[in-house]
């Protein structure tokens, strides 16, 4: 299956539990990604209002630029901050899985919010794609995926509660793509050597070049896997910006005021 392509994409931790600097850092996920179009897709929006727009703010970022949100599962880490963005309701399309909780897409749609679900690979815009719903006992997940061309697949994951080695392989599967990098949660924390060396493996199998964990990954995993795979793995946190073009990958700190 082919997604198309992108020419570049830029993307900004807004919100993780992982600190750094003076930003906020509180346990949930929100990822910035920017397309060539100038457009902005927000990935998860983190547990507050509150957390989100206090690191926009101080890392210079226009967050009226977003035009489309992607809500990877239900959990409140994940979506108790969108109504940061509801004066931008009205101009913006939510989409969530198959199987998110009727009360809460009523109040997407009470707020303004155009909602779309989510029921398999969908195409938001040429090389911008969801992939899922993936199941993990009653909850849907699903996640971000972009094809930049040149390089491959970037992935960004919310929790990877179906596991994260599952997510991947189907990805490379279904996509028929190389993947070049991954970044995200990845459910790991109290996770044994067992289940993390097959992480591992499944990244090493697939030959993904970079792997950015953060949020629910937990440190004890984080270090497992830079140990393992070496400097394929960066640990990001809240202010990380990572730049993927035809000419590769920058990954660097946001200092607040920079964005």
């Amino acid at each position: 299956m082919s997604i198309g392509s992108l020419k570049s994409t830029k993307i900004t931790i807004l919100v993780d539990n992982n600190p750094y600097n003076d930003l906020v850092a509180v346990w949930g996920l929100s990822v910035l990604i920017e397309l060539p179009s100038g457009e902005c897709l927000l990935f998860d929006c983190g547990p507050s209002p509150t957390a989100l727009l206090e690191n926009c703010k101080k890392l210079g970022i226009e967050i009226d630029r977003v035009r489309y949100i992607v809500l990877s599962h239900e959990h409140g880490d994940h979506v108790g901050g969108i109504t940061a963005l509801s004066s931008l309701s009205k101009s913006i399309t939510v989409f969530v899985p198959n199987g998110f909780p009727l009360t809460l897409i009523h109040e997407l749609k009470s707020t303004g919010f155009r909602v779309t679900i989510v029921n398999s690979t969908y195409l938001i815009t040429s090389g911008v794609a969801i992939v899922g719903p993936f199941r993990a006992g009653t909850l849907s997940e699903q996640v971000l995926v972009l094809n930049v061309s040149g390089v491959g697949l970037v992935v960004v994951t919310g929790c990877a509660h179906p596991g994260i080695e599952n997510i991947v392989t189907s990805i490379s599967e279904t996509l028929s793509e190389s993947i070049f990098l991954v970044v995200g949660g990845f459910h790991l924390v109290g996770a044994d050597v067992v289940r993390l060396s097959k992480v591992a493996h499944t990244f090493e199998k697939l030959n993904v070049k970079y792997v950015v964990p953060i949020h629910c990954s937990g440190d004890r995993a984080r270090e497992f896997l830079r140990s393992r795979l070496g400097n394929r793995v960066v640990l990001g946190h809240v202010g990380t910006y990572i730049e993927v073009s035809s000419k590769g990958i920058t990954i660097k700190d946001l200092p607040p005021g920079v964005g």
